[in-house]
C-alpha cells in the first residue's frame, strides 16, 4: 500500500506486482516478470520496466498479518515459562552451556526437547556448528550475540527431520567481521528463530529460516550485496541493500503450537 523507493540495487519482482501509491525514482531499477497493477492517478510505473501489461485499478493490498500489539507473540513470556519448565536435566544441559569461551572449532548435535539458556554467546575466533536431528525448542534468557571473526551456524542436520525453534528474548547481536547462519536452504520452514529484542547487524545474516522480531529494525549493511535469503522475514522495518529473497509457503503449513512451544517426544 505504501510507496515504492528505489534506492541503489532496485528491485526485481519475478511475478506481479500491486502498488497503491507512487513509484520515485532512485540510482535503482524497477524489474517486473509479468503484470503490474497500479492504482489510478499514482505515478512512477513506466510499461518499459514491466514484461506483462500495466493495469489501472483501485489496488488494496491486504495485510499480511494482524499487526497490532494485542496478537504478537511474547516471546519474553516464552522464556520465562521455559525457565521453569525445561529438559535441561534430561538432557544433562547446563542453562550457561552457550556462554562460550573456547577458540576453536566445534560442531554438536543437540537433542530433542525444551532446552533453556542463560545467554547465546560465542566470542572471537570461533566457529560452532549447532545441528538438529530431530524437533528441539531453545529459549534464550539473554541476548544472543556473535562476536567479531566468529561463526555461528543453527541448522537441522542434513539429511534428517530435525527442526528448530529458537527463542531470544533479548537482542540479536552479530557483530563485525562474523557470521550468523540460520537454517539450511533446502528445508527453510524446519528452522523458526523469535526475537523479542532488537537486532543488530554489523557482520552478516545468513538466512534459510523464518524470523520473527516485531519490535526490531532488520539492517543488513552493504556487505550483503547479492545475497540470496530463503524463508521469510517478520519485522517492524526492513532496510536491506540487493537481496534475492525465497518466499518458503511450506511455512504456512507448519503445525499452529509450534510457536508456542516444543513437543515432549521426539516424533
Amino acid at each position: 500500500n505504501g510507496a515504492l523507493r528505489l534506492n541503489a540495487g532496485g528491485v526485481r519482482v519475478a511475478r506481479d506486482l500491486w502498488l497503491g501509491a507512487d513509484v520515485f525514482p532512485g540510482p535503482g531499477k524497477l524489474q517486473v516478470d509479468r503484470d503490474a497493477y497500479q492504482t489510478d492517478g499514482r505515478a512512477g510505473l513506466m510499461s518499459t520496466n514491466v514484461a506483462g501489461r500495466v493495469f489501472s485499478s483501485n489496488v488494496r493490498v491486504p495485510a499480511p498479518c494482524d499487526c497490532g500489539d494485542a496478537p504478537l507473540i511474547d516471546v519474553p513470556s516464552l522464556v520465562a515459562q521455559a525457565k521453569e519448565d525445561n529438559d535441561n536435566a534430561a538432557a544433562k544441559l547446563s542453562p550457561d552451556a552457550l556462554e562460550l569461551q573456547m577458540y576453536a572449532t566445534a560442531w554438536t548435535t543437540w537433542p530433542c526437547g525444551r532446552l533453556y539458556l542463560t545467554r547465546l554467546t560465542l566470542p572471537g575466533l570461533n566457529t560452532y556448528d549447532l545441528t538438529f536431528t530431530s524437533r528441539t525448542a531453545i529459549f534464550v534468557e539473554g541476548d544472543l550475540n556473535v562476536g567479531s571473526l566468529a561463526t555461528l551456524w543453527i541448522r537441522p542436520e542434513s539429511g534428517t527431520r530435525g527442526e528448530v525453534d529458537l527463542f531470544v528474548a533479548g537482542d540479536m547481536i552479530v557483530e563485525a567481521m562474523s557470521s550468523l547462519l540460520l537454517g539450511d536452504p533446502v528445508r527453510p520452514s524446519a528452522t523458526r528463530v523469535y526475537v523479542g529484542g532488537q537486532i543488530r547487524i554489523t557482520g552478516s545474516l545468513g538466512l534459510a529460516g523464518h524470523l520473527y522480531a516485531p519490535q526490531a529494525t532488520l539492517e543488513l549493511p552493504a556487505l550483503h550485496s547479492e545475497v540470496e535469503m530463503y524463508g521469510s522475514i517478520f519485522a517492524r522495518r526492513l532496510r536491506l541493500p540487493t537481496q534475492r529473497m525465497h518466499y518458503d509457503r511450506a511455512i504456512q503449513h507448519a503445525t499452529p503450537s509450534c510457536a508456542a512451544s516444543a513437543p515432549r517426544t521426539c516424533d
